[in-house]
């Protein structure tokens, strides 16, 4: 459990750092429920005080003891990152799609007939096991980036590798120029509330700055569908704060931590 008071807070625009944040405690499990979540929030108060706002990211244990926590301490708010609500839109329109699933087939293909050739350099990067619907930029961007390679081949590609060798490999991709366009679109819209929520938190009026930074326009109807969504969802969090308060709207300070410990239990692992 890491903690800052509102007070603390960094400047609007500026992201909240790991480091801004106290650890209140670090309790090990090898498994949790909602009740162990909410004995470990209430062992805390006795160091914080009762919290104003709790930030997860709404797993069934977190989401479930936060709830419970909130029974006893009614004036603490529950909000759910924002990255991983977008997560879970962007699950619900591309796990059954058929094109994103024949998409990621010819990913994976494609990675193992270039990686060790003279193309490797332009091998596209995996998706992560876990919480891959919170990483497809770098897939999308990759998908980008070959269409204006097949489009107007540079000569240092082309060095590395002929036309009819660059189309035989990378072909594929000009299938997916439309679905690929359509996926950068959703994606660009998460990133851009993503980097809102992260730099000026949550509070009454949000929408109306947000706004500001979208486009005015979307080339696909599934795209303004999911602004819609996306805007409504941080619309509902943001109004859990007082007028005149702003609250943080992100776990990644949190996940930042999980990732510095994974680098530490790869250094150690024998």
């Amino acid at each position: 459990i890491l903690g800052i008071r509102l007070c603390d807070l960094p400047e609007p625009g500026t992201c909240l750092r790991t480091e801004d944040l106290e650890l209140v405690a670090l309790v090990l499990r090898k498994t949790w429920t909602r009740l162990d979540v909410d004995a470990a929030l209430e062992a805390a108060v006795a160091r914080t005080g009762v919290p104003r706002v709790i930030v997860s990211d709404h797993g069934a244990d977190v989401a479930g003891g936060v709830t419970l926590f909130q029974e006893r301490h009614p004036d603490t708010v529950d909000i759910y990152d924002f990255k991983h609500k977008a997560a879970c839109l962007m699950k619900h329109r591309l796990e059954h799609n058929p094109l994103w699933k024949e998409f990621q087939t010819q990913v994976n293909l494609t990675r193992n007939k270039i990686q060790q050739t003279e193309l490797g350099f332009l091998t596209p990067p995996a998706l992560k096991v876990k919480a891959r619907f919170m990483n497809l930029a770098d897939q999308l961007t990759w998908g980008g980036h070959i269409l204006n390679i097949l489009k107007d081949p540079p000569p240092e590609v082309l060095a590395h590798g002929g036309l009819e060798r660059l189309q035989e490999k990378l072909g594929w991709v000009e299938s997916f120029r439309e679905d690929l366009r359509e996926w950068g679109e959703w994606q660009h819209i998460v990133d851009t509330i993503g980097v809102f929520v992260n730099q000026q938190g949550l509070y009454w009026g949000l929408l109306q700055d947000l706004k500001r930074d979208l486009p005015l326009e979307y080339a696909f109807g599934t795209s303004q569908e999911l602004a819609n969504e996306l805007l409504g969802f941080v619309r509902g969090e943001s109004a859990k704060a007082h007028y005149g308060e702003r609250i943080p709207g992100s776990t990644e300070p949190l996940e930042s931590c999980f990732g510095k410990y994974k680098v530490l239990e790869r250094e150690q692992s024998r």
